[in-house]
């Protein structure tokens, strides 16, 4: 079905992202997913905050917060500015710190060559 291909390409993509960052913080993830969250956004009623694409999934068969089961739609959902900073300042990092490793390595490679 199409929505099993798009839950596949998405637990293969989190995948690949784990890889990628490591341990990710429980604050960073979405709590029905568990994923990464790219675009948080705040419930207004619970107060729970969720990654966009997910809750834009859930709402389209359930017009409720799945945490409280009050009526719920897209416009009242509120970006979480503050956490998606934080969520891509971890992000570049993360990313910057690989990218170092990487460096290292290619560094002492050479260095090693040159000494022996």
């Amino acid at each position: 079905s199409a929505l099993l291909d798009v839950l596949e390409e998405v637990e293969r993509r989190e995948q690949q992202v784990e890889e990628e960052l490591g341990d990710i913080p429980d604050e960073f993830l979405d709590p029905i997913m568990a994923t990464l969250m790219e675009e948080p956004v705040i419930l207004p009623s619970s107060g729970v905050t969720v990654d966009l694409p997910i809750i834009k999934r859930h709402l389209l068969s359930d017009a409720t917060d799945p945490f409280n089961r009050q009526p719920l739609t897209l416009e009242q959902l509120k970006p979480n500015v503050e956490l998606k900073q934080r969520i891509q300042q971890f992000v570049r990092q993360r990313r910057r710190n690989d990218d170092d490793d990487d460096d290292d390595d290619e560094y002492n490679t050479t260095n090693n060559n040159d000494d022996g």
